[in-house]
């Protein structure tokens, strides 16, 4: 199956946060062994979609799929993380307004088809009881602030993946070091514009079951990293050294980290035009 160079932020919730339907769902999906791994999850995803949009307007009947889910085992728990392919689509529709420069916007999705999707958005689907999604994903780039969830520490090494660079950690420690990156840039620049993704995201994790996990993958995109002898990947330390110096008052140094940081991935998504 072909890569997508895209990064991942997913958050996984224990069984008992689910309805219960979907309790049973993920519990036979677990007994099964029949998770998807995330690659194969993303094929799913893009493959469930395409029949969708492949008209001259969007088919919303072929949104109605059937869910499935990566699982986690964390500190003897199995936790979940649903694909929401539905809700996914619906949030991509609505987003193509601004994610799509004019006049493509307006060819490529009406306002009418964005406005049914808003609309569809206020009402779950029968095949997934609660709105809102565990995915956030980023085409060609790891978004700054996704990387200030993160310590270098956390870095995990999966056998079955041994190639890709991936995060984990505890909601609770990913919500508290996103505030603390709030706070840092309110003292330093006043409330910004620059942070209205932060924003976005914390009220995201906030919606989520308190003993969730957090994880970052930077799937496909990895290969394209230059890592350090232990396979280690700068970008969450150089985000946690630029907001260490920041909060120092050390403006220069942490200009000089976010610089680094910015362009690894300037020089990666530079690939997303000859793609």
């Amino acid at each position: 199956m072909e890569a997508s160079y895209m990064s991942s932020l997913r958050v996984f919730e224990p069984l008992e946060s689910f309805a219960p339907a979907e309790q049973r769902r993920w519990a036979a999906l677990i007994d099964a062994h029949g998770a998807p791994t995330p690659e194969v999850a993303d094929g799913q995803v893009r493959l469930g979609l395409l029949p969708a949009v492949a008209g001259s307007t969007v088919d919303f009947r072929r949104l109605e799929v059937v869910e499935s889910a990566l699982t986690l085992r964390w500190e003897g728990a199995d936790l979940v993380c649903p694909l929401d392919t539905r809700p996914r689509a619906l949030q991509a529709i609505v987003d193509s307004e601004w994610r799509l420069p004019f006049p493509l916007n307006e060819w490529a999705m009406s306002k009418q088809v964005r406005r049914h999707a808003a609309r569809l958005q206020a009402h779950p689907s029968a095949t997934r009881p609660r709105g809102g999604h565990h995915i956030l994903t980023s085409n060609w780039r790891v978004p700054v602030w996704w990387c200030a969830l993160f310590k270098s520490t956390e870095q995990v090494h999966d056998g079955s993946r041994p190639d890709v660079v991936a995060f984990r950690t505890t909601i609770i420690d990913a919500i508290k070091r996103a505030d603390s990156a709030m706070q840092t840039m309110n003292d330093s620049f006043g409330t910004a514009e620059m942070t209205a993704d932060l924003d976005s995201m914390i009220e995201w994790l906030r919606a989520f079951n308190e003993m969730s996990v957090v994880e970052l993958d930077y799937g496909a995109l990895s290969s394209y990293l230059q890592l350090d002898d232990e396979k280690r990947d700068r970008g969450v330390s150089l985000v946690a050294k630029s907001l260490t110096y920041l909060s120092a008052g050390d403006m220069d140094e942490a200009l000089s980290a976010y610089h680094e940081f910015t362009e690894i991935w300037e020089e990666i998504a530079r690939l997303e035009a000859w793609n």
